[in-house]
């Protein structure tokens, strides 16, 4: 008994690590993407930037010295800028009231998944408890040793889930995630 007690907290603590392993690569990749994809929006750019300042040159060197530093510090500023939204350009949202609240309910679904599945869970495990407790009781009651397999069947799920859930909640918040430059403490 105690064996599968620790079995099934060993195996829920490591399907949540599992969980939030599996979460910290496929962002990893995301970001590693991510990244590759602002290498080559900055080289377009600076394409662009060296045209001008060609085009510039030929006006007078020093104007065109004194435009390169303002599209550069430009270009960071738009970066700074477009590194704060997750999902669209804050002029689509700010344009339009409907964006604007279909991203507040992305915002809020992708907040409340982990809290909402642990409680579902919860509710779950709560609801098979009483629909078996009913069934024993219609039945006139169980034998002690069906009593027994019983109790530890939705001991071990129990424990099982809460593990998972446990492991999931704190394995995603992870070193891992600072060493990838999330910073979600």
């Amino acid at each position: 008994m105690i064996s599968e007690i620790v079995g099934t907290i060993v195996g829920g603590g490591a399907t949540g690590l599992l969980g939030s392993v599996i979460n910290s690569v496929g962002d990893y990749f995301k970001q590693k993407q991510q990244y590759s994809h602002e290498e080559k929006m900055a080289e377009i750019e600076t394409k662009h930037l060296e045209m001008e300042i060609d085009r510039d040159v030929k006006i007078t060197e020093r104007e065109a010295k004194a435009r390169e530093e303002v599209a550069a510090a430009e270009t960071q500023a738009e970066s700074y800028k477009a590194d704060t939204r997750a999902y669209l350009p804050a002029e689509a949202v700010k344009s339009s009231q409907f964006i604007a609240w279909l991203m507040a309910i992305v915002d809020f679904i992708r907040g409340i998944t982990r809290p909402g599945l642990t409680l579902y869970l919860c509710a779950v495990t709560t609801m098979i408890y009483l629909q078996t407790n009913a069934v024993v009781s219609q039945a006139g009651g169980l034998d002690g040793e069906q009593a027994f397999f019983l109790m530890k069947n939705i001991t071990l799920g129990v424990l099982y889930l809460t593990f998972t859930a446990v492991g999931w909640w704190f394995g995603s918040r992870s070193k891992m995630d600072k060493v990838l430059g999330k910073g979600k403490f």
